[in-house]
C-alpha cells in the first residue's frame, strides 16, 4: 500500500535565502491543503509513482484551488510569521481539512483558531469559512473593509441594511 502524508494549516518559512524544494518519493500520496509558503520552496519535486493533491494552499505559482501569490507576514526577518493584516490566506482555508486532521481551537502561538477577520471576505470551505490558511489565525481586523458586508457575492443595498441590524443588534440592552 502507499504511504500516505498530509500537511494541513503548515506554514513553511525559510529565514536561509537559498533554493529549497519539497520532494515527494515514489509510493507517496501526499495531500496539503490550508498552507502557506514564504516563497522560499521553490518548487515541488514528485518522484514517479507518487501523487501530490493541492488544495487551499498560498504560494507563487500554485494552481487553481490554491492562490497563487505571497502571502505577508507581521515580521518574517525576524521569524514571525504570523500573517498580517490583508494576507493572502486570511479567511481561505477549509475548515473540513482542519478538523479532520485533528485541528483543535487553537493555533500554534495559543491563539482562537475562530478569529474572523471581518476586514476580509470569507472564502474558506465549511462551517467556519473565515478559518486562516497557514499555523497562526490572524487575530486583528484588515485595514482594508470588504464592502460586501453580508458576503453573497454582490454589494448592494443588503450590505447596509445588514450592517445597520448588526450595529443595532449590539446596542440593544
Amino acid at each position: 500500500p502507499p504511504r500516505r502524508a498530509a500537511f494541513v494549516n503548515c506554514t513553511f518559512a525559510n529565514p536561509i535565502s537559498v533554493n529549497r524544494y519539497l520532494l515527494f518519493l515514489t509510493g507517496v500520496e501526499a495531500e496539503l491543503v490550508n498552507n502557506v509558503f514564504d516563497g522560499s520552496i521553490q518548487s515541488f519535486l514528485v518522484i514517479s509513482g507518487s501523487t501530490v493533491a493541492l488544495s487551499n494552499n498560498v504560494f507563487p505559482g500554485a494552481p487553481a484551488g490554491n492562490i497563487d501569490g505571497l502571502p505577508t507576514f507581521i515580521d518574517a526577518g525576524n521569524g514571525d510569521y504570523r500573517l498580517a493584516g490583508g494576507s493572502l490566506g486570511i479567511d481561505y482555508a477549509d475548515f473540513g481539512a482542519y478538523q479532520n486532521a485533528g485541528g483543535g481551537i487553537f493555533d500554534l502561538g495559543g491563539n482562537d483558531r475562530t478569529s474572523n477577520d471581518l476586514g476580509t471576505a470569507d472564502t474558506g470551505i465549511g462551517v467556519f469559512a473565515f478559518l486562516d490558511a497557514g499555523a497562526y489565525e490572524f487575530q486583528g481586523s484588515s485595514a482594508q473593509r470588504n464592502p460586501d458586508y453580508n458576503a453573497d457575492t454582490f454589494v448592494d443595498i443588503f450590505d447596509i441594511t445588514d450592517l445597520q441590524k448588526d450595529v443595532e443588534d449590539f446596542n440593544a440592552p
